[in-house]
């Protein structure tokens, strides 16, 4: 009698909305007395058995008909059907395509491993760029920096713009407002020339007597001009070689053909068998970090 009254109620069991007369309703659940129970958070069980079966029940569906099951008992033992056999590979990858990617994501927030990527002048890769990822990768060393050359100031602050960069390295004045940028230092700006040209010369030299030198200067296109070649057109009166190669101009100086106008640190690091002299009044190009 018990069991077919259960069985009754259970058929007519229903979710009704009942008017609690103060404005609000009721949400009310037929259920049977240990399911109400375990609903209203009187369920003795430990936690872990309660959401082990919440596993089981969101896995193998039992209410869900209209799929083959991926279990079966057999015996004491729940084992795969051919349908959970199938579901187990891809599965397996799934997990661990997740696993991955969570590890990746993690290395990348706390910056064990990354992809870093730079866009800088040719003249701040030399100095100071190289001391700046020193640092950087003795901090952090899983990260791998890439740089690149995008071309003149201008090209810089387009890469940052574009995507294309995390980070720029270039010279003042920036001249993108949408731009985040930190100024980090500036460089002397020398004169590098021949010593043939330079036993005259005192040091410092005064600009005035720059103009009266043979010089060889980068000719970048217009909108690439950066500091160094707008303090060399201001001082030129006697060009005599032109190059769209920054390390052309180097090598002619090395080789007798003329002067030029260079960063104090690059003439002393890369060039050889030159004299390295400053300006009266002395010129300073400001670099900045875009980003």
């Amino acid at each position: 009698m018990e069991r077919r009254r259960r069985h009754k109620g259970e058929q007519q069991a229903d979710v009704r909305v009942q008017d609690t007369g103060d404005g609000g309703s009721a949400l009310v659940t037929d259920l049977s007395t240990p399911d109400a129970h375990a609903c209203a958070g009187g369920d003795t069980r430990p936690i872990g058995v309660i959401r082990t079966e919440v596993v089981r029940n969101l896995t193998l569906r039992p209410w869900d008909t209209s799929r083959p099951p991926v279990t079966a008992r057999v015996g004491r033992q729940m084992v795969l059907t051919p349908a959970g056999i199938a579901f187990e590979v891809p599965a397996r990858r799934v997990l661990q395509t997740t696993a991955r990617a969570r590890a990746r994501v993690e290395a990348v927030r706390g910056l064990q491993a990354a992809r870093f990527l730079l866009a800088a002048l040719p003249t701040l890769a030399v100095d100071p760029l190289p001391q700046l990822v020193s640092r950087l990768r003795r901090r952090h060393p899983g990260i791998q920096v890439h740089v690149s050359d995008p071309g003149g100031p201008v090209d810089v602050e387009n890469a940052v713009r574009q995507g294309r960069a995390e980070i720029g390295f270039t010279e003042l004045p920036v001249r993108s407002e949408s731009l985040e940028s930190r100024t980090f230092g500036t460089q002397r700006i020398a004169l590098v020339l021949p010593p043939a040209l330079a036993e005259q010369l005192p040091d410092p030299v005064f600009l005035a007597a720059v103009a009266e030198l043979p010089l060889v200067l980068h000719s970048p296109v217009p909108s690439n001009r950066s500091a160094i070649d707008e303090a060399v057109e201001c001082a030129a009166a006697n060009v005599v070689v032109r190059s769209a190669h920054r390390q052309a101009v180097w090598g002619l100086v090395m080789a007798g053909v003329g002067a030029t106008l260079l960063h104090r640190a690059i003439a002393e690091r890369e060039l050889s068998g030159v004299e390295v002299r400053d300006t009266v009044p002395e010129i300073r190009a400001g670099s900045k970090t875009g980003r």
